[in-house]
């Protein structure tokens, strides 16, 4: 009895299966890591869409005569992949420079994945963002909120009305402007 081939055998099956297992695990891993970064660049376009909104209020009100109030209805994904993900303004300081800054911050709280969109103004426009104080004169359709969750949580705040949307208002009176996110609706 020369040679056997059984132990070569089970040796190269061992080898193919620990090949299989190794790949797959890498694949798995790699592919969990470009599902996250395409998460966070969709909630960071997201931001920036918001951002940009929110310079354009700002930017209208702080041109305008006298006290006004500004809402502008928002249309973004109902859902980041099948998530539901939040929507706030919040301060923050940013590395290298003293003052806090304004900024939107969207989460998509199922993967503990954010990302921060910095909103640029002058100094000198006193611009407080909404934390559930008084607002002079909103609208009678529009709830105001500290944050907003996507177009999914508006729809079931819409089975009490015709309709919702999302929105971002700001209150201008005598100089100082209040900015904030909120849900409107039309009965």
């Amino acid at each position: 009895m020369g040679d056997s081939a059984v132990i070569p055998h089970v040796i190269g099956t061992v080898a193919v299966i620990m090949l299989f297992f190794s790949l797959t695990a890498y694949y798995n891993g790699y592919y969990g890591q470009l599902n996250l970064q395409g998460y966070k660049a969709q909630l960071g376009q997201i931001g920036e869409y918001y951002a940009a909104n929110m310079n354009d209020l700002v930017t209208i009100a702080s041109l305008a005569e006298g006290d006004v109030f500004l809402v502008k209805e928002i249309q973004t994904a109902t859902f980041i992949g099948d998530r539901i993900y939040n929507v706030s303004l919040i301060r923050t300081t940013v590395a290298g420079r003293d003052q806090e800054s304004l900024a939107v911050s969207t989460r998509l709280e199922s993967l503990n994945l954010f990302t921060t969109t910095e909103l640029i103004w002058s100094p000198e426009l006193n611009i407080t963002i909404y934390t559930n104080q008084s607002v002079p004169e909103a609208p009678s359709d529009l709830t105001p909120r500290s944050f907003v969750s996507s177009d999914a949580a508006v729809a079931r705040a819409a089975q009490t009305h015709k309709s919702a949307s999302i929105a971002i208002w700001c209150r201008k009176t005598d100089g100082a402007m209040i900015l904030g996110v909120g849900v409107k609706s039309f009965i």
